[in-house]
This record gives C-alpha cells, structure tokens and sequence, in this order.
C-alpha cells in the first residue's frame, strides 16, 4: 500500500509540475506576443485596426503613424479610409491635405485643408497648414489672410508668426516681416530658427537701405 500510495504522489507530482510548465511558457509567450505588438505604435494602430476595421479614428491614427514615418502613401490610404467610414472627421482632412502637400500635391492638399475649415472653422491649425500651402503655390496673399486668421483664433502659435513673417519677406515688406519675427521669438526665444529669419530680415533690410542710399546720392 505504501508503494501504490508513494506512486501515485509522484505522479502527481509530475502532472503539477508539467502543468505549472505550461502555464508559465504559455504566460510568456502571451508576453512575448505582446511585446511584439507594441513594440511600435505604427504595429500598435495595425493591431487595433485588425481589431476594430469599422472605427474611423484608428485608421486617422495608423496613417498619421505612416506619416511620421515618412510612408507617405500608406498614411494617404488610412486618410482615405476613414473618410469613407466618417466623411465628416475634419481632422482626417487635414491629415489628407498634409500627406498631399508632402507629395507636392498641393491644389489636392488646399481642397482638403479647406473641407477641413468648413467642418470645423474655428481650428487655427487648419488655417495654418492652408496659409502654408497657399504659400508653397505661389498665393502669397491668399497665405497671408489665412496666417492672420490663424493668429486671431491662437495668438500664441510662434510658428504662425514665423510663417507669415517669411511671406511677408517673399513679398518685399521687410518691416512686416521683421514684426513678425520678433513676436514669434517673444512667445519662443528658445527656437534658432526665429532668431535666424529675424536676422536675415534684418541684412535684407540694411541691403534695400543701401541700394537706396546709394540711388539717392546718384540722382544728386
């Protein structure tokens, strides 16, 4: 009896250890599986829309994941899947419209930044990226009006300022841009590139005061 009895505590000693044996490969596989799945947030966002297809706002995750990627056209494809399940998200528009702008794309960029200011005008980002994208096409007024209604919705976006500086300095009004610049470094004095446009500005101005200076002395 003692035999039997000694036995069968030994098997099921075996039967406990196997079963902790599973139980701890199976518990670090699942971990390891999960360490897979978040090991980025672009392979994050791919997990939760194979989860969640029909979700409008993973898919405008995903694709502005792709963008910071710099896989602009994945990003576009995600863009335009959630627009066809939400054609009412304007931050979806304005996600499309920068990965157009990126492309060079940009009459197809505007058109997406402007549904986005319809759907939602209140936005100064939207603005912003408009104003940039006129810009970049040559429409300098057309920039301009859209930096200052940037402006007026968040007056302390320094990038805003530096923007409409920069046109202003395409257009020849040296003043204007000085202006800009310098407001731009009072809410940011942290960032180079102010200070930089602001000195450029600054040579453009002493040149223009030259060239004049000297077409005054000419006409004596």
């Amino acid at each position: 009896m003692s035999r039997k009895y000694s036995t069968s505590r030994e098997a099921i000693n075996i039967i406990f250890f196997v079963v902790v044996a599973l139980i701890i490969f199976s518990l670090s596989m699942g971990t390891h599986m999960r360490n897979e799945i978040w090991r980025d947030e672009i392979t994050i966002w791919h997990d939760v829309v194979r989860k969640s297809p029909e979700k409008d706002r993973v898919h405008n995750n995903l694709g502005e994941a792709y963008g910071r990627k710099g896989w602009i056209d994945k990003s576009i494809e995600q863009f335009q899947i959630t627009l066809r399940i939400n054609p009412n998200f304007p931050e979806a528009y304005n996600n499309l419209g920068i990965a157009y702008s990126k492309k060079g794309w940009l009459d197809k960029a505007i058109e997406q930044f402007l549904i986005a200011i319809e759907l939602m005008p209140s936005f100064a980002e939207f603005h912003k990226n408009l104003g940039i994208a006129y810009n970049d096409r040559g429409w300098l007024d057309k920039a301009i009006e859209q930096y200052q209604i940037a402006i007026k919705l968040h007056p302390a976006h320094a990038d805003v300022y530096n923007n409409l500086g920069i046109t202003f300095a395409k257009m020849g009004s040296i003043d204007k841009a000085i202006e800009q610049f310098k407001a731009a470094i009072q809410l940011n004095p942290d960032d180079p590139t102010f200070h930089i446009n602001l000195a450029k500005a600054y040579k453009m101005k002493n040149s223009a005061d030259q060239t004049e200076g000297k077409t005054d002395s000419s006409k004596r």
